[in-house]
């Protein structure tokens, strides 16, 4: 698993007057790795605690600013722990186990744009039955949201999602969880009725999947995503052999750690060529039709331009088309995806 790239530094102060911890990491070239994944074990505590005295049972956020080269201090609730090399105490999976079935993961990379439909993403689902792991690829603060203490947040500026999903949803980590939903932050969820969507992908034993994308998305340009409306009031969907790599797309752990997390690369980070070569590679390692396009429940995807390719404003940089080549060249013995429908998905 690869570390982490043009690591700057990080500051962390605590409220018991610890002493102010200031580390810095010279840029890693090529690929380091680590042998465990994090430990999510609960959600914010009251206490930013210097690297010595942190018990193994926080959540874990690394603050760095890799455009600017400046030093961040970190809120109160976020937690600055993964310097190398890493101690014991900072890796393996959850520590108390989820009960199967217990509970689903939400991922969202989250920038200035997004406070109000993150905040109806949250409120939308609930913080009961899903554990939000937020990922800042900016310095907004976000302390102002009443759930936010509640949630798993990791801040490495730059980002995008891809890059953070490899490293922070490690295998290790995903099994605690029924499902994982990775979701861009301009994904609208206001037509999603989420108990409802859920007992479809549980009924269907959906490996990967989306809802489609509502005539009122602004980015929707692969037409096998776009909503169908049935004549069958019975159908709620289809089984298809691409899937949408943004902006909401679902998965079975059992799937994301069968062949997805292997799947995604470490060096490739914008999501270009993933949706084109996964529903093969995942056929593959698995023996089945796995993905599907839910039509009863659509998202609305807006258009925040949180990333290009020249990284302005501090924006995650991506070059799609080269990805998507690296792919073909990294897994010659999978086809790309023909977009095609395979059979109806009934409730």
């Amino acid at each position: 698993l690869a570390y982490f790239s043009d690591m700057r530094s990080a500051r962390a102060s605590c409220p018991q007057n610890y002493v102010l911890i200031a580390v810095a990491c010279a840029t890693v070239v090529g690929i380091l790795f680590w042998s465990k994944p994090l430990s999510f074990d609960s959600p914010q505590t009251e206490c930013v605690c210097k690297k010595e005295e942190c018990p193994a049972s926080l959540n874990i956020t690394y603050v760095v600013n890799p455009l600017t080269n400046s030093t961040n201090s970190c809120p109160i609730h976020e937690y600055i722990n993964m310097e190398p090399p890493r101690p014991n105490y900072m890796t393996g999976p959850r520590l108390t186990p989820l009960k199967k079935g217990q509970k689903s993961l939400v991922a969202i990379p989250v920038g200035s744009q997004s406070k109000a439909n993150v905040d109806k993403l949250v409120k939308k689902f609930g913080l009961e039955n899903y554990q939000f792991m937020l990922f800042h690829y900016d310095m907004t603060d976000w302390s102002d949201q009443s759930w936010y203490k509640d949630v798993i947040s990791i801040r490495i500026v730059g980002r995008m999602k891809w890059w953070y999903m490899k490293r922070f949803v490690h295998p290790a980590l995903a099994e605690n969880y029924e499902y994982i939903f990775a979701i861009d932050e301009d994904s609208d969820p206001e037509y999603i009725e989420v108990p409802k969507f859920m007992d479809i992908i549980r009924k269907n034993k959906i490996g990967i999947g989306q809802p489609a994308n509502h005539k009122d998305s602004q980015r929707a340009v692969h037409q096998i995503t776009h909503q169908v409306l049935h004549k069958e009031p019975n159908v709620v969907g289809r089984w298809v052999t691409f899937v949408e790599c943004g902006a909401f797309t679902f998965f079975s752990s059992e799937q994301w750690n069968a062949c997805v997390w292997d799947f995604i690369q470490e060096d490739l980070t914008s999501g270009w060529g993933l949706d084109l070569f996964w529903h093969d590679f995942c056929k593959q390692k698995t023996g089945r039709e796995v993905s599907a396009v839910i039509d009863r429940y659509p998202q609305v995807h807006r258009s925040f331009e949180t990333a290009d390719k020249s990284g302005k404003e501090g924006r995650p940089i991506y070059e799609p088309w080269p990805e998507i080549e690296t792919y073909q060249r990294r897994f010659p013995g999978v086809a790309r995806s023909q977009q095609l429908n395979l059979g109806l998905i009934t409730d």
